[in-house]
């Protein structure tokens, strides 16, 4: 199972990587306007999110709405084998984690999700049983069986598959979680196929 799922991802990395620098923008923005009219973004008491990095989808332009809103933003800091969310208060207080990933520093003020509190949840792929696909380290199949609040898993439209393999660890993400730049996922006609080894 491992084997496949690093094979798939090996092609799908490849695939996300393949988007030209003059169709993201586009598709970014799309996706970003997507979240922006999502309930679940509109009803927000705090939002915990990600900066993009690998080809993932840029969504920093929310940050800008948040704030607007004042709406607290936190993102995640991986320490060992354990996730928190803490405060953003901008790029300059960011540090590099051990992932070399942009996180807020160990001592940020940390996050006390209510139901009303957003996760925006970053990976590589989901499918049509709601099957997440990441890079392997698992921190959001642990963070989010404890989390009691809402998701969206923001992808772009040609990362979403048939199916994928699924251990029991991983985390299944509702199918009206999952959106891309073409909407929510169970109201999207969907044209995608399994990744071809």
């Amino acid at each position: 199972m491992m084997d496949t799922k690093k094979a798939i991802r090996t092609v799908l990395l490849a695939k996300r990587a393949g988007i030209s620098d003059k169709e993201r923008p586009a598709l970014d923005g799309a996706l970003c306007r997507q979240i922006e009219a999502h309930p679940f973004f509109r009803d927000a008491d705090a939002v915990l999110l990600y900066f993009p990095m690998r080809g993932e989808p840029d969504l920093t332009p929310l940050l800008s709405l948040l704030d607007a809103r004042e709406i607290p933003v936190y993102l995640p800091r991986c320490e060992g084998d354990k996730m928190r969310f803490l405060l953003y208060t901008g790029k300059a207080a960011l540090e590099k984690d051990r992932f070399g990933i942009l996180a807020p520093a160990g001592c940020a003020p940390e996050s006390c999700p209510t139901e009303h509190t957003l996760c925006v949840l970053p990976g590589l792929a989901a499918d049509q049983s709601g099957t997440r696909l990441g890079y392997g380290g698992g921190f959001y199949d642990r963070f989010l069986p404890h989390f009691k609040g809402k998701l969206l898993f923001p992808l772009y439209h040609q990362m979403v598959c048939d199916t994928l393999p699924r251990e029991e660890c991983d985390f299944l993400i509702p199918k009206s979680s999952i959106i891309t730049e073409k909407g929510v996922l169970e109201n999207a006609q969907m044209d995608t196929r399994t990744p071809q080894l």
